[in-house]
């Protein structure tokens, strides 16, 4: 295997860990291979077969192609955003641990130190700020809440919603931006900030 091969892979394996957060040791057990093995790819000394490369590929949930290609070669370099299952913009829902797509976007939307994940809108009660049921949401991963901001933002252990946050001393309010919605009142104790609005993509066509 050719020194540029390897660095391409060493590149991309490295990306895919900092976008999942995941370490040589967590690769290592997941894989059950020997650290040592993982610690050879990661610094481009060896060169996974075949087997392996398709093993890494489905931990983590993207293609072959995305481990070994030069991602640098296009002209209009892209990321893959992960796609998770709907946030409620209205009454809530459930929160999916497990990516169900990608989306691809141009490189250029994102900050290359920021990480991102997306999911598709469901409902109406943030037509104020612009989101519309069906469009794809953008959220930069941020666990620090802030105070006026548009995030998602799970209210217990299987919900989640996207809304305006208002912190009043002690009390967490997520606010609609439709008067049809109440403000929904969160206990402390079941609150966590996922990340905050980044963009949205649309396809809202005339006709």
């Amino acid at each position: 295997m050719n020194s540029k091969a390897r660095q391409i892979f060493v590149t991309n394996l490295k990306r895919e860990m900092r976008r999942t957060g995941k370490t040589q040791s967590d690769i290592s057990r997941a894989l059950n291979i020997p650290l040592s093995t993982v610690s050879s790819w990661h610094s481009g000394a060896s060169y996974p077969r075949v087997d392996k490369m398709q093993a890494l590929a489905d931990y983590f949930r993207v293609s072959m192609r995305d481990l070994t290609d030069d991602m640098s070669a296009s002209d209009h370099p892209v990321l893959r955003i992960p796609l998770y299952d709907m946030i409620s913009c209205g009454t809530g829902g459930f929160v999916d641990d497990q990516i169900i797509d990608y989306v691809v976007l141009p490189a250029e939307m994102f900050s290359p130190s920021k990480e991102y994940f997306a999911q598709y809108a469901h409902g109406d009660s943030m037509i104020g700020a612009n989101i519309h049921d069906g469009d794809l949401v953008i959220f930069q991963k941020q666990s620090e809440p802030v105070n006026g901001m548009i995030g998602c933002f799970c209210i217990d252990d299987n919900t989640a919603t996207c809304k305006r946050l208002s912190i009043s001393g002690t009390q967490i309010i997520l606010l609609p931006e439709n008067p049809a919605y109440t403000p929904i009142i969160v206990p402390a104790e079941s609150f966590k900030c996922l990340g905050k609005l980044a963009f949205v993509v649309s396809d809202r066509r005339d006709g």
